[in-house]
């Protein structure tokens, strides 16, 4: 059988006598399998390129990425070029010969049904963060002490993230899918978009920011909320979701908040006095927003109680602060390269306080003024 007989094959062109034939051909020899499979591989490869990875191929590909990942983590580095070729050529042979072998059939939609329920944790720990590509194209950041679950393949019209803490993510538009990322009180629906979305277990907010695209917030479904509403946002807004102002539905509230320093406690005063659990904030200051990406910590109109938490995350520490004046304090700045010493030097020129550091714990008193 020569490649060009399997070429044809590939492409359909061959009659049913001469499908049977190959079909036959195909099982006398392992040899026979290896030159198919050789032949299908470069075929594919081949057509994802001038197709620019059409419909026809995204779901053989999502079955050898999830294939490739699970294998490469039971590999020696050595051996993981060798294993990848063979796993993208038994994927790609049981999809050409579905046609052809009950059996491979069988198990191919045992490996999709099992795709389906895959799941992917990654979880981050104190000052770390990490960049996840997707199959589809999509990217996500995921910032320190943050997990995120989410399914091994981009496959199906509705596609489930859980997330605990802070992620950027960049989503890929494909019609007629739908993607929702839950978090603990709060759910968020997208198409193509790209948004950050911070949501702490130890925080008393959910914020989402919008950079491209729609977003829509919805709270968590519960036998008191079946019918909940809805809030859209558009670019350039963000989204503060109170948390201990619970109510079965969504009340909001729409600020030009903007460049304004406005610190958490006076949003969730101003939210309490209008009774609304959720405050949306107009020409919102991206930067500030998701520069941590960047590896950038910025901050406006933070408190010294909440900016503690983050430097927490962000050098792997733990902050205490003794002195309730102190810890309401109210900071402004950004910082990029400084070490965390560094960072408690230049807090500490507007408003002076003590530290001290004991092995991975800082403490933090306030500096009384000599007369």
């Amino acid at each position: 059988m020569n490649d060009e007989t399997i070429i044809r094959y590939l492409n359909g062109d061959l009659n049913p006598v001469e499908t049977r034939e190959f079909l036959e051909w195909s099982k006398l020899d392992s040899s026979n399998y290896e030159q198919l499979k050789r032949i299908h591989q470069s075929w594919v490869l081949s057509s994802i390129v001038e197709s620019d990875f059409n419909a026809d191929f995204e779901k053989e590909f999502q079955l050898f990425q999830f294939h490739r990942l699970r294998k490469l983590s039971e590999l020696k580095k050595n051996q993981q070029i060798k294993i990848l070729r063979w796993v993208a050529g038994v994927a790609a042979a049981i999809i050409i010969l579905l046609g052809g072998y009950l059996i491979v059939s069988k198990q191919l939609n045992n490996d999709l049904n099992y795709l389906a329920d895959a799941q992917n944790t990654v979880i981050t720990l104190a000052g770390e963060k990490t960049k996840i590509i997707l199959a589809d194209g999509s990217v996500i950041w995921v910032n320190a002490c943050t997990s995120l679950k989410y399914p091994a393949n981009m496959i199906g019209s509705k596609i489930h993230f859980f997330l605990d803490g802070e992620a950027f993510f960049d989503f890929k538009k494909l019609k007629g899918r739908k993607i929702i990322v839950h978090t603990s009180q709060i759910n968020v629906n997208v198409l193509g978009t790209a948004f950050n979305l911070r949501s702490y277990s130890d925080e008393n907010i959910i914020e989402t920011t919008l950079v491209r695209g729609i977003v829509e917030i919805e709270k968590n479904a519960t036998k008191a909320n079946k019918f909940n509403e809805k809030v859209r946002l558009e670019p350039n807004q963000s989204a503060t979701y109170i948390k201990n102002l619970n109510s079965t539905s969504i009340k909001t509230l729409t600020e030009g908040l903007g460049e304004k320093t406005n610190s958490l406690e006076e949003v969730i005063t101003s939210a309490k006095l209008k009774k609304a659990n959720m405050i949306v904030s107009e020409n919102a200051n991206l930067d500030l927003k998701v520069s941590w990406k960047e590896g950038k910590l910025n901050f406006r109109g933070e408190s010294f109680l909440n900016l503690a938490k983050i430097f927490e995350r962000w050098y792997d520490v733990k902050i205490v602060i003794n002195g309730e004046k102190l810890k309401k304090t109210i900071f402004t700045g950004t910082f990029e390269k400084e070490t965390i010493v560094q960072a408690l030097e230049a807090l500490s020129y507007p408003v002076p306080f003590h530290y001290s550091v004991k092995k991975d714990s800082i403490f933090i008193t306030e500096k009384k003024m000599s007369n």
